[in-house]
């Protein structure tokens, strides 16, 4: 087992590692791609983000990482939410829902070994 991984009542478990971020505005080119290598760099898996201004909602799907985002209607410039997914997590993606620019929730499936 690696440093992440322990055993809990018999089941082996893997540490996930979480965190948030006010991107405050990454409309420039190359800001998104620099983003993710600041979170990596910090060893995070599941980002929150904030403040990504993007209209509309969906998927962008880069080459080392997808970013899944909630933002207006019809206004770019305004508010906006998603999640970026790193180390391999897009794997366990179940489910992704945009509820409005300031809420949307993302669901993944957990891969339990005995």
């Amino acid at each position: 087992m690696d440093a992440d991984e322990n055993e809990y009542k018999g089941i082996r478990v893997t540490k996930l590692y979480i965190g948030t971020w006010n991107v405050k505005t990454p409309l420039k080119p190359g800001k998104i791609q620099e983003l993710a290598e600041k979170l990596a760099k910090a060893q995070l898996e599941i980002v929150a983000v904030q403040e990504t201004r993007w209209s509309g909602a969906g998927l962008i799907k880069k080459k080392d990482f997808p970013l899944y985002y909630s933002g207006t209607k019809d206004q770019i410039g305004q508010a906006a939410t998603g999640f970026i997914l790193l180390r391999g997590i897009i794997n366990n993606v179940i489910g992704f829902e945009a509820k409005n620019e300031r809420l949307c929730k993302i669901r993944l499936i957990a891969n339990i070994m005995t």
